[in-house]
């Protein structure tokens, strides 16, 4: 099979995926490797957006989202319109789960209700 590439022309994307019935306007898949991948040297490898609904939306059996970096975050909330900035539930296990090798499993800064 062959491949697809765009180049952005002015307009802002090089690829457009659209659907107005399905449920994706593009679908990656691999049955052992990454099936969709984003990478930037300077900005954002993959941003989500939408008006209604989880910007970026992560479901497995294992780990539904997950985040690394080497020295910064490993994940990031923000919410700057008064909500959680990161916000955690289960309805069996914990809602929130901090681990560290050799540091604090976790850090709070300003007022704590527990």
């Amino acid at each position: 099979m062959s491949h697809v590439e765009g180049v952005d022309d002015g307009i802002g994307y090089g690829v457009l995926g659209r659907s107005d019935s399905g449920p994706a306007g593009m679908f990656g898949y691999s049955d052992t490797r990454i099936a969709v991948l984003g990478r930037s040297d300077s900005g954002l490898g993959v941003r989500g957006e939408s008006n209604r609904d989880a910007g970026v939306y992560g479901e497995s059996n294992s780990i539904g989202v997950s985040g690394y970096s080497p020295r910064g975050y490993g994940v990031y909330g923000e919410s700057p319109g008064g909500g959680s900035g990161v916000f955690g539930y289960s309805e069996t296990g914990y809602g929130v789960r901090g681990l560290s090798g050799s540091g604090l499993a976790a850090y709070l800064e300003g007022n704590v209700k527990i």
